[in-house]
């Protein structure tokens, strides 16, 4: 109890502060799949890996979300239907990181093609298979593999970049292309389009966090 009410406090401290995010690269993907194709928006920090904000224009699936590593909390925005890149708050969740990850596969067998390319076959329990993906690498300046945001359909690859990164090898990449089959038939495609500078802020309503206190408190202390 007493460690819950030190991390409760610290986490406060940062809820207060914790009202504008910013943003200044945009990497675009082109994503196709069982539940449609599309396009994927992923803005960063490049200067802070914990939170990043993407924005999903595929198949039934039109959100736009910050994802905060700080207070493991999702900030579920509306898209300004007169403004290019102006969000506004509409909603927000928390997750427990543990819990977060269970839809993922828990065990890694990877397999080098070549330099720029990996083959990843996922495991959950009883060490059945639950899917099989191809990665394509592209050589970057920033190492944007370990990045939080790929929890992509399945694969957490944040938890595994360091895996990953030596099978690829020394160099830092970005993916080019990942295709995931999944082991009932849904089947995952995105290739990346474009990986740009974009400045960009995103700030949350003034008086969201002592709104939101209340139900962190609750969430965190079951």
């Amino acid at each position: 109890m007493k460690n819950f009410i030190i991390l409760f406090s610290a986490l406060s401290c940062t809820f207060l502060s914790a009202q504008s995010f910013k943003f200044d690269q945009e990497i675009i993907f082109k994503v196709k799949g069982t539940q449609g194709e599309g396009e994927k928006k992923i803005y960063i920090n490049s200067q802070d890996k914990s939170y990043y904000f993407y924005s999903n224009d595929f198949g039934s699936d039109k959100s736009n979300c910050i994802v905060d590593y700080n207070t493991n909390t999702s900030y579920y925005l509306s898209a300004d239907d007169k403004k290019k890149n102006e969000y506004h708050y509409s909603d927000a969740n928390f997750f427990i990181p543990e819990n977060r990850n269970r839809n993922y596969a828990h065990k890694f067998h990877i397999s080098k093609v070549n330099d720029s390319t990996i083959i990843i076959k996922g495991y959950k329990k009883r060490n059945k298979i639950f899917l099989t993906a191809k990665l394509v690498g592209q050589k970057s300046n920033a190492d944007l593999i370990s990045l939080n945001y790929y929890q992509t359909e399945g694969l957490n690859l944040s938890d595994n970049s360091s895996t990953i990164l030596s099978a690829l090898g020394d160099e830092k990449y970005i993916i080019k292309s990942l295709d995931v089959v999944f082991s009932g038939g849904f089947n995952y495609r995105q290739k990346l389009i474009e990986i740009k500078k974009q400045e960009m802020q995103i700030d949350l309503p003034e008086d969201l966090q002592k709104k939101l206190e209340p139900l962190r408190l609750m969430k965190f202390s079951k």
